[in-house]
């Protein structure tokens, strides 16, 4: 599941227990496209831009028409995806740690639970990565994750990894 180029987001709780240390995970985005899961999207630049409105999670905000359609084309215009999901947090995991999965993610991405941050900046994609958040959940209750996706990476490095290479 890979936020392809802008933002497909798949996203999981993966969650450890203690003592028998059973892995438990919890699916906020869907699997793939055939199942996935509409979260709130606001696109900062190009087409259908400036508004809020659904996209389905994970996918490529490109290709739903959002943006500008940038496929081998390297533009400067600072384009960002703003996400938003509510989700809940059974009470019994409070005494597990509860990590917040992202198994792909295009490119410079900085996401907050309940408003506070959940760890730094991550750049680059379309590989898995983790936080572990359980201390910003509230446990038996919904939360907000909110993940901030920018299109092109502050690292040049990174840029030119993923603009050129073929990740579609």
């Amino acid at each position: 599941m890979a936020f392809v180029c802008s933002v497909a987001l798949a996203v999981s709780f993966l969650l450890s227990a203690a003592p028998a240390w059973q892995t438990e995970i919890r699916f906020l985005s869907g699997h793939d496209k055939d199942d996935a899961v509409p979260w709130k999207f606001f696109c900062t630049a190009g087409a259908q831009s400036g508004f809020w409105t659904n996209l389905p999670v994970p996918s490529n905000w490109e290709l739903h028409g959002f943006g500008t359609l940038t496929y081998h084309r390297d533009p400067t215009d600072p384009e960002t995806g703003l996400y938003e999901h509510d989700f809940k947090v059974p009470a019994s995991w409070r005494n597990r740690r509860v990590f917040l999965v992202f198994e792909g993610v295009m490119t410079d991405t900085r996401a907050q639970i309940n408003g506070r941050s959940i760890g730094p900046l991550h750049q680059g994609g379309f590989y898995q990565f983790q936080y572990e958040v359980t201390r910003l959940l509230n446990f038996g209750a919904w939360n907000r994750l909110e993940v901030t996706v920018a299109k092109h990476s502050a690292n040049a490095s990174v840029n030119g990894a993923e603009r050129l290479g073929d990740y579609w």
